[in-house]
């Protein structure tokens, strides 16, 4: 009876132990939860005050334009008389049904691009953010753009971090780089594959930026390991012009050429003929597996097996 009693007892205090500690990380829980409300709270009301701010500025800058305006065309003095009549364009201009658009400046600012993801009903404005949040997305995200003319994040910003981001245009894809006319409109766009360049490719990148201007630094290039130079190869992406791309390609590839005897521009292509028992990526699993089988650099491998086709 005494053993019993005391196991009941010890039994008792450990279930009160556990149902304290129950209520405490409920407690802490939902602490957690409230703090994390305010903080959505917060956050929302600063992206309205920033709103309100925004169309403010652009109101007084569209009135400060047309009060300008208004004070030219009211102290136009009349023309001298002249040997020549005026033309029909200068008869406006004088009558005030046309702008004068030679010497008075317009500024278009319109109205300021906002994006909202399909699962949420919240537009927003910040852009990189938004992107950010969905490279752990793997399949193809929707998002609706209200259209504009007005990037809070710079365009140049967005450009330079996603410019690699693939999305969905007509039947087939193009690199969101080229897509600043799609973000501008209203309506529907498909991002396939978010992806974000790393600040190690941005210094790459200027350093390759360097390395136009100077050509001793190009040869120097000859002297970096293979590791370097394949990293250099994959950093040209982020470069927003394909003039640009393709002298950083030129170089990079000259550069591995001469030091390894190594032709990284060319790719390995596998053609066969349709038939409707063969299946593309069985084939294109084992051309990899060819290739990891090769006597060669692992980087290098690496960056054949993404390079490869089957066509």
């Amino acid at each position: 009876m005494v053993e019993e009693r005391r196991l009941r007892i010890e039994r008792e205090v450990e279930e009160e132990r556990r149902r304290k500690e129950e209520e405490t990380r409920r407690a802490r829980e939902d602490k957690r939860l409230l703090r994390q409300e305010e903080r959505q709270k917060l956050e929302e009301e600063r992206d309205a005050r920033l709103l309100r701010i925004v169309h403010s500025e652009m109101r007084k800058e569209r009135d400060k334009e047309r009060e300008k305006y208004e004070k030219k065309v009211k102290s136009r003095k009349a023309p001298k008389k002249s040997k020549h009549r005026l033309g029909r364009m200068e008869r406006k201009r004088w009558r005030g049904d046309a702008p004068d658009r030679r010497n008075v400046y317009q500024k278009d600012t319109g109205k300021i691009i906002e994006i909202r993801l399909e699962d949420k009903t919240e537009a927003t404005v910040k852009i990189v953010e938004t992107l950010r949040s969905l490279t752990i997305h793997k399949g193809d995200v929707t998002i609706y753009c209200s259209g504009g003319k007005t990037w809070v994040d710079s365009w140049r910003v967005v450009r330079r971090l996603f410019g690699e981001t693939w999305v969905k245009y007509g039947k087939g894809t193009r690199p969101l780089r080229r897509c600043k006319m799609k973000f501008e409109s209203t309506g529907t766009i498909i991002l396939r594959r978010v992806t974000e360049a790393s600040p190690s490719a941005l210094a790459l990148k200027d350093t390759m930026v360097k390395m136009f201007k100077n050509p001793q630094l190009q040869k120097k290039l000859r002297g970096r390991s293979l590791v370097e130079l394949v990293r250099f190869y994959n950093a040209v992406k982020t470069f927003a012009t394909k003039r640009s791309r393709t002298r950083a390609r030129l170089m990079i590839s000259r550069a591995v050429r001469e030091s390894f005897e190594v032709n990284v521009r060319s790719r390995i292509i596998v053609k066969v003929q349709y038939d409707e028992r063969i299946r593309k990526r069985e084939i294109m699993r084992v051309v990899r597996r060819r290739i990891g089988g090769m006597q060669i650099d692992s980087t290098l491998k690496e960056m054949v097996k993404r390079r490869s086709r089957v066509v």
